[in-house]
């Protein structure tokens, strides 16, 4: 520190008195960072050896992460690079496989009928309309399978299946009559699908019924077309619900009034069902009777308009007595029998 000499200030010049101004703001500046120097520095705590070692582990795995990383980011931009070319080549390959298939690949060159009907193989394959050398693929096989319900009447389902690489498989299903509608003097034949097979002056071996009337115009492989009362798909619901009860032998339906359905079986049993409602359970009961209390050559008529009281009258060759109520023969007595007296 320098050593303080007063002077007299007045006999400094002004310049002088600048001159020392500026010195003495120097030194104090100076002393300032001088005490700033002179602050205590601290000293970093000494590090255990087995602290070292652990962060030396720890920045060796933190390295290790990051090339894991950038390693990763490189794998997945290879990736997506292959992922790319493979999109391509598939599209590529898909378009050339599509291509063959269609012109030179899959071309037809075995049929196959499944199916027993009154008709051959090859008159189905050539209903069909599908050819020899045709494309699988580009086959139209809903046409085909109109096309064999068109041409042949006594074929009533068909189904068409391709079977690669060149095979076509037909199924078919032999179209039988169920019934025969009885109108214009003529007989309808019905298949089970409900279509006309043909028209005849004979009726088929099948239920016999009356009260439909087709149309006019209708040929033979059409759909017949239901009344309004359904007695199409009412006569198919009866024919079914016979057989099922083994009701099977011949039969004569009048559809003529629906909520007054009568069956004429076996020409000596007349089954008076009513309205179509618990078809079941009312043929059900006509067997159960048919099959327990009627006999051979007996004729009877059954009422089956209630299935939980059914009720048995004879039919007789000659004008039938009266019935009770009660189901008693009301007879006179025989001659020698006793009489009543009267009342004179």
């Amino acid at each position: 520190m320098p050593e303080y000499r007063p002077q007299n200030r007045r006999s400094l010049s002004e310049e002088q008195l600048r001159q020392q101004y500026r010195d003495s703001k120097s030194s104090k500046v100076k002393k300032k960072k001088k005490k700033k120097s002179k602050a205590p520095i601290r000293e970093a705590p000494p590090v255990s050896p087995e602290r070292l070692k652990r962060n030396a582990i720890r920045r060796s795995r933190e390295q290790e992460e990051l090339k894991r990383q950038k390693a990763n980011k490189k794998r997945s931009r290879r990736r997506g690079s292959f992922i790319l070319y493979y999109v391509l080549a598939g599209i590529v390959a898909v378009a050339v496989v599509s291509v063959l298939s269609v012109t030179v690949l899959f071309n037809i060159s075995e049929f196959e009928v499944v199916g027993e009907t009154s008709y051959s193989s090859e008159q189905v394959i050539e209903a069909c309309g599908i050819k020899e050398g045709d494309n699988l693929l580009r086959a139209n096989i809903g046409a085909a399978e109109e096309n064999i319900l068109t041409k042949l009447v006594y074929i009533d389902s068909a189904d068409i299946s391709r079977g690669f690489p060149n095979k076509l498989i037909i199924t078919v299903e032999p179209a039988k009559a169920v019934a025969s509608f009885e109108s214009r003097g003529k007989y309808y034949l019905l298949s089970p699908k409900g279509r006309l097979l043909e028209t005849d002056s004979e009726p088929a071996d099948a239920p016999v019924v009356k009260g439909y009337t087709p149309p006019s115009d209708s040929v033979a492989g059409v759909q017949l077309e239901d009344d309004e009362n359904k007695r199409i798909e009412l006569t198919l619901k009866i024919i079914e619900v016979m057989k099922n009860c083994g009701l099977d032998a011949s039969a004569y339906i009048d559809l003529t009034d629906t909520l007054n359905i009568i069956i004429t079986y076996d020409d000596r049993i007349e089954m008076q069902l009513g309205a179509s409602t618990q078809l079941e359970d009312k043929l059900e009961h006509a067997e159960m009777l048919i099959e327990t209390e009627v006999a051979d050559s007996e004729k009877c008529i059954l009422m089956l308009s209630n299935p939980e009281r059914v009720v048995k009258r004879p039919i007789y060759e000659t004008e039938a007595p009266e019935v009770s109520e009660e189901g008693t023969d009301e007879t006179e007595p025989e001659e020698g029998g006793e009489e009543e007296p009267s009342e004179e």
